[in-house]
């Protein structure tokens, strides 16, 4: 028997593309989705598109901190026995329900499912595709691959026991998360087809953002970067050195290339400081990086 399936979708004056993620729910084939939707305090016609859903969502009003903080309201609200996350600006793709509700019932053992994801444009043109996963989940096909979270769905149990998101790290809070997951050793299983249809576009959180969104997002990984090393094991440092050094590297040089000579001098000292012997290691990482990116540039 499929299980019931949770949709958590956080929301802030999403009103322009929101209407395409509803339908894209009203569309799936499966009568038993809980649909939730964590509202920070829109004051467009977010809440107006929602109220209008046929699918009849749950609608938090409410303020939060951020979207993983509106993430984490809606996932204490969720009652379903497998929990997913659809962004605002985003689609499922079709059959995508019925895909994961098939894989959580052909084993009750499974923590959650990892599908492919077809990126597409403002437009809703496709891009290009993330293919399933062909690997298992890693620290290299984390930090260097595209971890698009919403593509991934989990076993309520699984989430509870490994915690939810946490705010603290910004825009990096989807790795950190998936970073404990790895640590709790789940059993994961691909779907052989795709789930999730990503969106980017100009006002993204994401690396589809504008210039400040970018370099926003390296500097939280650089800070991500540093939160784990403490702990982490020593092959696990070996890719998150690499993943750093990477990381900081497209920064300073996005600085340069706006002409904020400053800001990519202080930030390379910034790295020196954090690791006095950052610039040594800096090439070997460099190579390291570039191998792991090539390897693991799907989900």
């Amino acid at each position: 028997m499929a299980p019931h399936i949770s949709l958590v979708t956080p929301t802030l004056n999403a009103g322009r593309f929101f209407g395409e993620a509803l339908e894209s729910v009203q569309a799936q084939r499966s009568d038993d989705v809980e649909h939730v939707i964590a509202d920070g305090g829109s004051t467009d016609d977010t809440l107006t598109v929602a109220r209008a859903a046929p699918h009849r969502p749950t609608i938090l009003d409410g303020t939060d901190s951020g979207i993983y903080d509106g993430m984490n309201r809606g996932l204490a609200a969720v009652r379903g026995e497998v929990i997913g996350i659809l962004n605002a600006d985003d689609r499922l793709a079709p059959e995508a329900l019925t895909l994961v509700g098939q894989a959580f019932a052909a084993d009750p053992d499974l923590d959650a499912v990892a599908g492919g994801c077809t990126m597409i444009d403002a437009n809703g043109a496709a891009t290009s595709e993330l293919p399933w996963p062909r690997h298992r989940m890693s620290a290299a096909s984390l930090l260097f691959g595209v971890p698009v979270i919403n593509a991934r769905f989990f076993r309520r149990r699984f989430l509870e026991r490994v915690g939810f998101f946490d705010p603290s790290s910004g825009l990096a809070a989807d790795r950190e998360l998936l970073w404990r997951m790895i640590a709790a050793k789940p059993k994961v299983a691909p779907i052989h087809g795709t789930v999730y249809l990503y969106r980017a576009h100009g006002g993204s959180s994401s690396l589809a953002g504008d210039s400040a969104t970018r370099l926003r997002i390296w500097r939280e990984h650089l800070k991500l970067a540093a939160h784990l090393l403490p702990t982490a094991t020593r092959s696990q440092s070996q890719v998150l050195l690499a993943w750093r050094a990477l990381e900081g590297l497209k920064a300073v040089r996005h600085l340069r290339s706006i002409g904020d000579a400053d800001a990519a001098a202080s930030l390379q000292s910034e790295l020196a400081e954090t690791d006095r012997s950052w610039t040594l290691k800096l090439p070997r990482a460099l190579a390291l990086g570039l191998t792991w990116r090539g390897r693991h540039s799907g989900l």
